[in-house]
């Protein structure tokens, strides 16, 4: 959850930053905020919660379905009956024997080509990440030479990683990367 966060976060304080640059007359307004955003996103690592996941396979479930409780008050979900709450320490209980089978095989970088579905997964975010970091990177690092406005040309530059960050997304989650 966190480096979703972050990822997301990055793209909109670079255009945040673009026009603080534009109006601003110092150099100072620039390292305030940006320390003040590191500053906000450290404070907030210590208030995220845990994975549901680290927490049931670290047998803590009850931190996990309190974890999730809060998730759906955040999300303003009706009240959970004692039922539901049963069935969330069932999956809870699903996934800590998962992860202890999971546990003990040894994992190395061999095995994303153990199969075709994680060959195909594996090429599908190599790929992916090469062309986001090789835009991003031209982009950014290009900026100053591209003809216009330099804080136009950045601008634009924030808003294609924007862009590529929501296309990429559900490779991110694990979902479909088609």
């Amino acid at each position: 959850m966190v480096v979703i966060v972050k990822e997301f976060a990055w793209p909109f304080t670079s255009l945040v930053l673009v026009l603080l640059a534009y109006y601003s007359n110092h150099w100072t307004y620039l390292h305030l905020f940006t320390g003040l955003f590191s500053a906000i996103g450290i404070v907030t690592a210590f208030f995220m919660p845990e994975s549901i996941r680290w927490l049931a396979s670290n047998n803590r479930k009850e931190e996990a379905v309190n974890v999730l409780l809060t998730a759906a008050k955040w999300n303003r979900k009706q009240e959970i009956t004692e039922d539901q709450k049963t069935q969330i320490r069932v999956i809870l209980d699903q996934m800590e024997a998962g992860s202890k089978e999971k546990n003990e095989t040894t994992l190395n970088p061999l095995t994303m080509f153990k199969t075709a579905a994680s060959i195909k997964k594996t090429l599908i975010l190599l790929f992916t990440w090469s062309t986001v970091n090789l835009g991003n990177w031209t982009l950014t690092l290009n900026s100053t030479r591209l003809s216009g406005n330099v804080f136009t040309n950045y601008r634009f530059s924030g808003k294609f990683r924007l862009k590529l960050l929501l296309q990429t997304f559900p490779c991110q989650l694990d979902h479909d990367c088609r």
